[in-house]
């Protein structure tokens, strides 16, 4: 089977594009948090939109699932401004930012662009398809690291 990647090379060494337009961040099939949703136009027919995932194509990034304390903006750690809380209804877990314009991500445009989010839905139940099923396994004392000499590594 071919690999699925993209050479780099060029765009890190000598700034040039990159060949790579989408960027699957994470589809976490085990963080699904939203007990009472808000509806959305686009339904959970395509992608359930209550479990934690986040895609960029382009300049398009769509979030979806829980985002934790009520979708406040957190500043970065090198900033002096506070954290702002949000004006998202409670239950929201669905969020499209453009990133070229929108680096700091405050500004959903889900709903001027319902076009792109079906498109990056589309896409997020693609790759979720064929996603292998995480596994933890069950806690097991053995890998204590204080058995080991305080380090963390194989046990068995």
């Amino acid at each position: 089977k071919p690999l699925d990647g993209h050479d780099v090379w060029a765009a890190i060494s000598e700034g040039k594009p990159s060949p790579r337009t989408e960027i699957l961040h994470n589809i976490d099939s085990m963080h699904d948090t939203i007990h009472d949703p808000q509806s959305h136009q686009w339904g959970d027919q395509t992608f359930n939109t209550s479990v934690h995932a986040a895609i960029r194509a382009g300049d398009w990034k769509l979030l979806t699932g829980y985002p934790g304390r009520n979708a406040s903006w957190i500043s970065p750690p090198s900033s002096d401004r506070p954290c702002e809380e949000s004006d998202d209804p409670p239950g929201k877990h669905l969020w499209l930012f453009n990133i070229r314009d929108d680096p700091e991500e405050r500004t959903d445009l889900s709903e001027k662009y319902p076009q792109v989010v079906q498109e990056l839905l589309e896409k997020l139940a693609m790759y979720n398809k064929t996603a292998v099923p995480p596994f933890y396994p069950h806690f097991d004392p053995l890998a204590n690291p204080a058995l080991h000499g305080d380090i963390w590594g194989p046990w068995r």
